[in-house]
């Protein structure tokens, strides 16, 4: 008689996609292998763990909102606490010709 060993994790992870039990932790619809993407809840730029318990998987598409959002959060908690100034865009210049250029650094 053969040894029975116990499921490995990819073997568990096969089988609930196989089944359809997946779902996209944003928007709850169901996952294939092939479009999952797997983010920390917590992220690891705000100090969380990097375990397994700290991931949920997402669709790409969800995965990109998600992503940019935490960006844009992140420039503004930077800027409110001083760690990064708001860039300052510099003033432009209309030339003779109708052509709008920026003023260089030296210039201004």
């Amino acid at each position: 008689m053969t040894e029975r060993r116990a499921p490995t994790l990819t073997m568990k992870l096969e089988s609930l996609y196989a089944l359809g039990q997946i779902r996209c932790a944003v928007c709850a619809e169901r996952l294939t292998e092939a479009e999952t993407q797997w983010d920390h809840v917590h992220a690891l730029v705000l100090d969380g763990p990097d375990v397994g318990t700290n991931l949920r998987p997402l669709h790409i598409a969800c995965h990109a909102r998600i992503t940019a959002r935490l960006a844009r959060d992140l420039g503004h908690i930077r800027r409110l606490t001083g760690e990064t100034q708001k860039r300052r865009s510099r003033p432009l210049r209309r030339r003779m010709n109708g052509a709008v250029e920026r003023v260089s650094q030296k210039e201004s």
